[in-house]
């Protein structure tokens, strides 16, 4: 059982400590636009424009000269709510292994206090046949209280091995009942798990902007991945197993519980006879001798049924304990190998591109476009590691494909006199497929295993409301759903945020994404910015926060997921 629940906690720190892959992000982890629901295609922000939409370098605020930012951040998603059982595979963790090798313990125990018991009633037995057979007289006294010794000592034998095995079934009842009841637990846990992946998603990045009307150029380097792993559940007959040994042991227990119970108490009753023989017949006289006789007799009769009910319970204890043992061997580790595996899958994405806009004039109407050539170096890693493999194995290289690729970003983006802002954008124009890989056997190299990551465009639309100097509000929306980079579900949402500013100095975010495909994977978000007024540039200091919306009906517990970002750059 130890190995077991060794195997079992395998699985939880895997996926705690690996998380699942996300759907390809849109963004980087940028945190005013993560604060504002993830909503950029159209916001006035340069230090953005490569990640949401290149035209807005042309399209922003042309008070802004250059800009400098460095942005790190972090998201987990937890469907399977890990981290409200971890408390209970830990506290099982605590129970389970003792207890199976406490049943296998108390099992032998129980069989051996059951071959003792049979062996000394047949002791028990013929010292009766022997006291039966005792003349009593006055003359043979010495040799009739030997033997009424004898029989009262292996009568205490007896019941000693009686008592001992009722103590020993008592604690095997105890073991199964321990062994069961976590089994199950681990089982209800582990199965609520299965096809859940854990998910966590890393990114950082830095980009230099200067936004121009005529011309507007950036220079960025990010890097993102999406790793995770899933737990592929194998083990209901395993589990099944198990809990089927307690299902056999119990009505076994209840049977020798039941046979002891009657054995002792006609054990004690002949106990109590045979005291009262020996005191009866000890100083044996001609006057004492009507007593001895008459004492001996109910003495004979009493041994007589207590030896037919012990003999009774001696078989049901034989019987029931070979049972017990038998049921006690399907939970020894050595006889259950768990079938479950574990599906690591990951994309780590980086990423160096240059963006450059430009605002156009068509029929007296002015628009921005914007395009963001880049160069792509993917790692893609998909391993299904089996139960027996250590976590050492997770890191080899014989799971990874390497590639490299060219693809580009455009956009467009309107501005309108009256604060609304406009724009769409079209991210990995060009269609592209990559295969996971994992080698045939150990140091080989590589080659594709049937999986395919594929960078599909994906094209959003975006709208915005600025009152300079005090309120953004922006709408965004995916217009193609977003192919998965590993275990879970495509995606394709709709965002809402705004930002609120105070003294030019703070602001303070808020906003909310609903994604159309997954309601769990919906998020609110919350954030602020501080950007105090220095001579000759600005800094900024921005923080986001993300969290599942059922915290607020139903507290921590029902946290799915949560992310934070960071960002500090400066302003010229």
């Amino acid at each position: 059982m130890r190995k077991i629940y060794a195997r079992l906690s395998v699985y939880s720190v895997l996926m705690l400590s690996s998380a699942g892959a996300l759907a390809l992000p849109f963004n980087t982890f940028d945190p005013r636009s993560m604060a504002m629901g993830s909503t950029g295609v159209a916001i006035d922000d340069p230090s953005t424009a490569p990640f949401f939409n290149p035209a807005m370098l042309s399209a922003a605020d042309h008070s802004k000269k250059f800009s400098f930012d460095l942005i790190l951040g972090a998201s987990l998603i937890d469907p399977g709510n890990l981290h409200s059982n971890w408390k209970t595979l830990n506290d099982i963790g605590k129970t389970l292994p003792g207890a199976g090798t406490d049943l296998n313990t108390n099992s032998a125990a129980l069989t051996t206090s059951s071959s003792s018991l049979t062996t000394n009633i047949q002791t028990l037995s013929n010292s009766i046949n022997t006291l039966s057979g005792t003349t009593i007289s006055v003359a043979n006294s010495g040799q009739l209280l030997t033997n009424l010794n004898t029989v009262s000592t292996n009568l205490n034998t007896v019941t000693s091995n009686t008592a001992a095995v009722s103590s020993n079934s008592t604690a095997v009842g105890n073991n199964v009942n321990t062994v069961t009841a976590d089994i199950t637990k681990v089982n209800q846990v582990l199965n609520g798990l299965n096809s859940h992946p854990i998910q966590a998603d890393l990114g950082a990045g830095v980009v230099l902007a200067i936004p121009g009307r005529e011309w507007g150029l950036a220079i960025y380097k990010d890097a993102w991945a999406a790793m995770g792993a899933i737990l592929l559940y194998k083990d209901a007959s395993t589990v099944s197993t198990i809990t089927a040994a307690g299902t056999t042991i119990g009505p076994n227990l209840i049977g020798i519980g039941t046979a002891t119970g009657a054995a002792t108490t006609d054990l004690n009753t002949a106990n109590t006879s045979l005291a009262n023989a020996i005191n009866s017949c000890t100083n044996l006289s001609a006057a004492t001798l009507a007593a001895c006789t008459s004492a001996l007799a109910t003495a004979n009769t009493k041994l007589t049924t207590a030896y037919n009910t012990v003999t009774a319970t001696s078989l049901t204890v034989s019987n029931n304990a070979g049972n017990i043992s038998t049921a006690s061997a399907t939970v020894n580790p050595s006889t259950t190998t768990l079938q479950s595996q574990i599906h690591i899958r990951g994309v780590v994405v980086t990423e160096g591109g240059v963006s450059i806009s430009h605002e156009q004039v068509s029929n007296d109407i002015d628009w921005s476009w914007g395009i963001t050539p880049k160069v792509m170096q993917l790692r893609l890693y998909d391993a299904t590691l089996a139960t027996s493999n250590t976590l050492s194995n997770a890191t080899s290289n014989d799971y990874l494909a390497y590639y490299s690729t060219l693809n580009f970003d455009a956009g467009l983006a309107k501005t309108y006199l009256n604060g609304w802002r406009t724009g769409i954008v079209v991210k990995n124009v060009i269609p592209q497929s990559f295969d996971f890989k994992n080698a045939p056997s150990a140091g080989a190299t590589p080659v594709a295993n049937g999986s395919t990551f594929y960078l599909n465009p994906q094209v959003r639309g975006g709208i915005s409301y600025e009152y300079p100097k005090w309120f953004t509000v922006a709408l965004d929306a995916d217009l193609t759903r977003n192919d998965p980079a590993g275990l879970e579900d495509p995606s394709q949402c709709v965002a809402l945020g705004g930002e609120v500013s105070t003294s030019d100095w703070v602001q303070i975010r808020a906003g909310y994404r609903a994604d159309f495909v997954n309601a769990a994977r919906n998020i609110a978000s919350v954030g602020f910015g501080l950007s105090p007024r220095l001579p000759f540039f600005k800094p900024h200091f921005d923080f986001a926060f993300t969290v599942s919306p059922d915290i607020f009906k139903n507290g921590l517990d029902a946290v799915t997921q949560v992310g934070i970002a960071l960002k500090f750059g400066l302003n010229f």
